[in-house]
């Protein structure tokens, strides 16, 4: 079973501003992605089992991510599945494991589109400055294959290990990891970056309890307001 939902990389942003923000109800011009439109199909090779695919849209504003994965216990053998759909800050995740529906505000992701527009950072420039602060370094530049596609990847290496990201663009599209001897990839198999994604990709199955954290949450009686 996947242990990490690598591609989560091009999900999840880290800023480091002390600038003042836009007033409230503005928004900047800021892009997660380098592309307009993108849908990609991963599958994990190795000991771990499952796929991602994931779909962008208004260079990543919009994003869906459908996570499968085989779950073995010592009992039973079972399919998971988590969907995730952002639209900016607001994230909505739908996880079979813990049977939830969970709707959150990504503040620091919310953040990124209200820094001043001098401030703002190219989609290749923020991917670095997350990834650099997990410990990840520019190793060099590689071609990814994909079907009849190939892509002009950055290879990013976590310290001397063997593990390696490859980034195009901003989007993920591919992870090598190598521990005692045993090889784990997760693979780019299909990319298109030209055809518009359909709307019904960003609205995530509906049915298990919602846990709703956009929300204030009330002050309990005796605490500070």
């Amino acid at each position: 079973m996947p242990r990490h939902t690598y591609a989560s990389f091009a999900v999840i942003v880290m800023i480091a501003s002390c600038s003042r923000p836009l007033p409230p109800g503005e928004r900047n011009n800021f892009h997660y992605f380098g592309v307009q439109h993108a849908s990609l199909h991963l599958e994990y090779f190795g000991d771990m089992r499952g796929t991602e695919d994931l779909f962008e849209d208004s260079s990543g504003l919009r994003e869906a991510h459908l996570v499968h994965s085989e779950l073995i216990t010592e009992k039973e053998f079972h399919p998971t599945m988590t969907y995730t759909v952002r639209d900016m800050g607001h994230v909505t995740v739908v996880d079979s494991v813990k049977v939830q529906e969970l709707r959150v505000i990504d503040k620091t992701s919310d953040s990124l589109f209200h820094l001043p527009n001098g401030d703002v950072p190219t989609p290749e420039d923020q991917f670095a400055s997350y990834i650099e602060q997990g410990g990840f370094h520019l190793l060099g530049d590689t071609n990814i294959l994909a079907g009849s596609m190939s892509l002009k990847a950055h290879v990013w290496q976590l310290g001397e290990q063997s593990s390696y990201i490859f980034e195009f663009k901003g989007l993920v599209v591919g992870r090598k990891d190598i521990l005692d001897g045993q090889e784990n990839d997760l693979r780019l198999l299909s990319i298109d970056t030209t055809s518009p994604i359909d709307p019904a990709r960003f609205e995530p199955p509906h049915g298990f309890p919602v846990m709703d954290r956009t929300k204030p949450r009330p002050n309990r009686p005796g605490s500070e307001p």
